[in-house]
């Protein structure tokens, strides 16, 4: 499989990038970056030439050679490789008709609601124990948050 086109595409105040690739699969990914579109639809259109040819499944190999390919680095970078990043993925979603989360590693813990924990986030191998059911200071009403760190180096 083969990447075949890359177009952008201006929707409302959004940017979004559509991969398409030479088996049919199509895949779509928006960037985060909406007040500079134009400067995020000139780096993907400066990307083009390198993705089209390239095999859509080596995401991290595409993410390091696009983030690294030049001195600068930025919000409008960040936007472009993270739009396409997220076409790939979905991309690759489709070909193995499995959700992104699945293909991402998949269910960690289950059961434990809306629970938060630097240490579990920060060291997935091992995961920190958690009670059942999250002890609470006082009486007043909690609220949690789950959130993944995700760090690239």
């Amino acid at each position: 499989m083969k990447i075949e086109s890359v177009e952008g595409l201006h929707i409302g105040t959004s940017y979004v990038v559509r991969v398409r690739t030479d088996t049919g699969l199509t895949g779509i990914g928006q960037t985060a970056c909406w007040g500079y579109t134009e400067a995020v639809a000139a780096i993907v259109d400066k990307f083009r030439g390198y993705l089209i040819g390239q095999d859509p499944m080596r995401i991290e190999y595409h993410w390091q050679y696009m983030y690294r390919m030049g001195p600068f680095r930025g919000s409008a970078l960040s936007g472009a490789v993270s739009a396409i990043d997220i076409a790939l993925w979905d991309i690759k979603g489709k070909h193995f008709q499995a959700p992104i989360w699945e293909l991402m590693g998949g269910v960690i813990e289950t059961g434990l609601g809306s629970t938060f924990s630097w240490e579990a986030a920060i060291h997935p191998i091992r995961p920190c124990k958690l009670p059942a059911r999250p002890q609470k200071r006082d009486s007043r009403p909690s609220s949690s948050t789950r959130c993944l760190l995700a760090i690239r180096t």
